[in-house]
């Protein structure tokens, strides 16, 4: 069955059929405005991703978005999904929060913001500079089809552009929603922990002081429940959480071909019964 469904990844480029997509897959996430601003942002990106050279370190082209599709043999949408790509340079200083766990004292876990590319030199010992980051942005599954593989078939494919266009030279990620993402509380968190210089691990700051500080409940960090399926997706192929991003969502990095299809221990386990 997955199988087939792979087959059926297709790349959406006539317009209509875009238009289309992108209301199926915004309705998903948002309404109203929100809804309205996230189909404009897209369409504006609209692009082909083999059409940049993304070799080329002096190249700035803007962001691109592609929208892929999974449908049935009647033509309905089963689910959609945005890839975004970008030249490294034009993504690289973008500040993300990492996180010092302690794990024997969680009031003494420890937070800090740092660029995207100190990130993933940090936590992924990414010595070379990738040419392309391609990101799974938005992907959504209707509720009859879940649980047939689509996920997955959607997660391969964005692994497998990533691959294509930089073979060794790419980094594939994914911010996975958080409970909080709608709320203004990673914004004022990231300018709080910037004006206070928590910019290094050297100049981290206690967790718990912060939250005191600025009232955030306790929960902050959860993934949101119906994004709990893309962090499996991610653990499975080998992505690793490498920090989180300005909403609150987990960031999971790697570069696709030197990632592992192989199920961690804690799943394993559950199959074999």
């Amino acid at each position: 069955m997955v199988t087939e469904l792979v087959r059926t990844v297709t790349r959406v480029d006539e317009e209509g059929d875009a238009v289309r997509t992108l209301d199926y897959l915004g309705r998903s996430f948002f309404g109203g405005y929100r809804l309205a601003k996230f189909a404009l942002d897209s369409w504006s990106l609209l692009g082909r991703s083999e059409s940049v050279d993304w070799a080329d370190p002096n190249h700035s082209a803007r962001p691109i978005v592609e929208i892929w599709r999974q449908s049935d043999h009647a033509g309905r949408t089963l689910g959609a999904m945005t890839l975004h790509y970008y030249h490294w340079n034009r993504i690289r200083r973008q500040h993300y929060f990492s996180l010092i766990p302690n794990p024997r004292q969680p009031k003494r876990s420890r937070i800090f913001v740092l660029p995207f590319e100190e990130l993933i030199s940090r936590e992924l010992g990414i010595v070379t500079a990738p040419s392309v980051a391609v990101e799974l942005g938005y992907f959504a599954v209707s509720p009859e089809a879940r649980g047939q593989g689509i996920g997955s078939a959607f997660f391969d494919t964005f692994l497998d552009r990533a691959k294509l266009l930089a073979p060794d030279g790419n980094l594939a990620f994914t911010i996975v929603m958080a409970r909080h993402a709608h709320m203004p509380w990673g914004a004022e968190l990231m300018g709080h922990l910037i004006e206070r210089g928590a910019t290094s691990q050297q100049t981290s700051i206690l967790m718990s002081e912060v939250g005191l500080e600025l009232n955030h409940p306790a929960d902050l960090w959860d993934v949101a429940d119906h994004a709990q399926p893309t962090a499996w997706l991610a653990e499975r192929r080998g992505l690793d959480v490498v920090g989180y991003g300005k909403n609150l969502g987990q960031v999971w990095a790697g570069r696709s071909g030197q990632v592992s299809l192989e199920l961690p221990f804690e799943m394993r386990h559950r199959i074999a019964v």
